[in-house]
């Protein structure tokens, strides 16, 4: 008796092992995580190679219960004719539908145009969390077995199990990321409400507002006016607002809010307005950023509003933006649908912080609310023995006028001052003053030198020379000529050569005047380079000799000081720019020369006036001073001091009117505050 196995029992087994293999490594997959797409696309390609299939396709439920193509394989093998495919489709479609009306795997046939018998559907409903959630559908050809159809209607149930296990993960994992989205927007809520301070309070938004939308930087800008002022930027502790790419982004806010509208960016500028297209392009010369969002936030909506739904609704005033930068592509109507959730909470933060803010003397009613606290209502008779005339004492230092004066440091200086600066590249070749000299007006102080203007000077000579020399000869051979010509004149050539010599005198006569211009132009340079006072007056500079004799010196090098100090004198301080806003009111305010007191270093005690003549429009710097500066200029009267000299250093007031006690006594204290907890 043989005990050999027939090939048809080993042909079989080994399909249902390859089968088995197959589902195995498609359950693997469902569990990796991988993208839908990629998961779908997978498993129909698998599926048509196991089976053999023409094609194979997954449709979802749409929100109409209609059924909507999210993957296909290979349908062109089941449609090849191209006019019928749609109708074809149509109708294969129905069929699905009605099995998922049955809601359990059936094959069904296709019917074509012209009602002959179409492949066969294998279909299978795909069940998730007891829903039906779409339908797998395998096309084969029509002459296949029942048994083997048995077997493949199996094998799409079984895959569509896979396909339903998949998708139960893919709910998962998107209740999971809701409910970490939804813990981050109840942490951003926390923080957003947490107190009432404005500047705190935009720092808070745009550091949280990045972690719950988790892109590149968050920016929160405040509208001050008629302009906006950039008030905080993720991962960042203090904002330079002269920064380039800080001024372009708030140019480019004012353009939005001007427009009243948010403005997402996504990488075309061709529907943009013309208005925000340039502020946007600047911007983006600064930042690589993809994706660039701007939300107007806005004062909240009153709680009651009107039941009339055809009176439009007025927009509130926009309180500030809050701008939203990716550098990386995105899912933008997700990030703009996240967006919307925190524009709500950031508005309504944003508007609480500014209301509190602007409470009158909020400081004065928190202290005593604090002093109340600490008191029991018992002993309120002997706080109030103590806080009365203290509360009286202060209050009167807000009506109590006095000086406000603002201390500066200055020196002395002649009004009329002139540098000598060196016209040309050289050498200094004499010196013929020395410090504290007076010279005349037009006397002259350096002499310098040049070898360049030398070796100019005597190669143009030798051109102009050569060029004289050339024009002689010329000039005797068309006289030579000439004079051969009217002997002979059949001699064809000679008019040629008259012309040619005539032609090179003119062109050497041009050179020659060239030259000449140069010639005296190089002079005229030359003369340049004896340097003369310009006014009368008296030599400044100091160690002149061991300074600039025999020394090279560059064009441009300020060589001498020359003051006249024989007339007026002038107060220059330096102003600190903190400092320069109260004399600039209080000149347009007085509409007159503000009085200046001040002292000599080398004289306590003696004060003496001076009135404020200009104020400087541009911020300087001064090592003297801890930071920019602006420049004053008063006018005194020299004759009442006996000792002038230049640079003297003088210390004075400026008088900016009166105000309040408390202000003169506190100002530079709550400027100070102000630039330290509120910038």
């Amino acid at each position: 008796m043989s005990t050999e196995i027939p090939s048809s029992i080993h042909t079989a087994d080994t399909a249902r092992r390859q089968l088995e293999s197959l589902l195995d490594d498609l359950a693997d997959l469902a569990e990796s995580g991988i993208d839908q797409q990629q998961f779908f696309a997978e498993l129909a390609d698998r599926a048509v190679f196991a089976i053999s299939a023409l094609g194979a396709s997954i449709w979802k439920l749409g929100p109409s219960n209609q059924l909507v193509s999210v993957h296909n394989t290979d349908l062109t093998k089941v449609y090849p004719n191209l006019n019928t495919k749609q109708q074809q489709l149509l109708a294969d479609q129905q069929s699905l539908a009605s099995v998922i009306q049955r809601n359990e795997p059936t094959t069904v046939r296709s019917v074509h145009t012209n009602n002959e018998a179409g492949h066969l559907i294998f279909a299978c409903p795909v069940i998730v969390a007891n829903q039906t959630w779409g339908i797998l559908a395998l096309y084969h050809s029509p002459n296949l077995p029942q048994a083997a159809q048995n077997g493949y209607l199996q094998l799409c149930q079984a895959l569509g199990e896979i396909i339903a296990h998949y998708r139960s993960g893919c709910i998962l994992e998107e209740h999971a990321v809701s409910h970490r989205q939804w813990q981050n927007y109840l942490n951003f809520a926390r923080s957003a409400h947490r107190d009432l301070d404005e500047k705190k309070t935009a720092y808070r938004l745009a550091n949280d507002a990045r972690n719950c939308l988790d892109v590149d930087r968050v920016t929160i800008a405040t509208k001050q006016g008629s302009r906006c002022k950039v008030q905080a930027m993720s991962g960042i502790d203090t904002v330079n607002h002269r920064a380039n790419v800080v001024k372009k982004l708030e140019r480019l806010i004012a353009s939005v809010i001007r427009l009243d509208h948010p403005l997402i960016f996504t990488g075309d500028t061709s529907d943009l307005a013309p208005q925000i297209e340039q502020p946007l392009n600047d911007y983006l010369e600064e930042t690589p950023c993809r994706i660039l969002a701007i939300f107007p936030l806005r004062e909240p909506e009153d709680e009651i509003q009107t039941e009339d739904q055809s009176i439009p609704t007025r927009l509130k005033p926009t309180l500030g933006v809050l701008v939203v930068e990716q550098l990386e592509a995105t899912d933008v109507e997700q990030l703009v649908t996240r967006s919307n959730e925190i524009v709500d909470h950031a508005s309504t933060a944003l508007h609480n912080a500014r209301r509190y803010g602007q409470v009158p003397l909020r400081p004065v009613w928190q202290a005593l609310a604090f002093l109340l606290s600490l008191f029991a209502w018992h002993r309120l008779s002997t706080t109030l023995k103590i806080l009365i005339p203290v509360s009286a004492a202060v209050t009167s230092t807000f009506f109590i006028p006095m000086n406000f004066d603002i201390e500066l440091r200055g020196q002395l200086l002649p009004k009329l001052e002139r540098h000598i600066y060196a016209p040309a590249n050289g050498d200094v070749d004499r010196v013929l003053v020395q410090h504290g000299d007076m010279v005349g007006q037009g006397e002259t102080l350096i002499q310098l030198s040049s070898s360049e203007f030398q070796l100019d000077r005597v190669e143009i000579s030798g051109e102009l020379q050569n060029a004289i020399s050339e024009r002689e000869s010329i000039r005797i051979q068309r006289i030579q000529n000439r004079d051969d010509s009217l002997r002979d004149n059949r001699n064809s050539r000679r008019p040629v050569r008259l012309d040619q010599l005539s032609a090179d005198e003119s062109r050497l006569t041009e050179k020659i005047t060239n030259l000449e211009k140069q010639l005296k132009l190089l002079q005229q340079r030359e003369a340049e380079l004896t340097l003369n006072s310009p006014i009368a007056g008296q030599v400044l500079s100091w160690n002149i000799d061991e300074t600039l004799e025999m020394r090279p010196i560059q064009r441009g090098q300020s060589l001498l000081k020359v003051a006249d100090i024989s007339g007026p004198w002038v107060l220059e301080f330096d102003m600190p720019d903190k400092s320069s806003k109260h004399v600039q009111d209080a000149k347009n305010s007085i509409q007159e020369q503000l009085s200046i007191t001040f002292q000599l270093v080398n004289e306590p005690g003696e004060q003496y006036q001076a009135k404020l003549s200009e104020i400087g429009k541009v911020v300087d710097t001064n090592q003297s001073q801890d930071g920019p500066v602006v420049k004053l200029i008063a006018d005194f009267d020299k004759a009442e001091i006996d000792h002038l000299h230049r640079g003297l250093t003088v210390i004075g007031r400026v008088h900016c009117g009166q105000r309040s006690v408390a202000y003169v006594w506190t100002y530079q204290l709550v400027e100070s505050v102000r630039r330290r907890f509120f910038w």
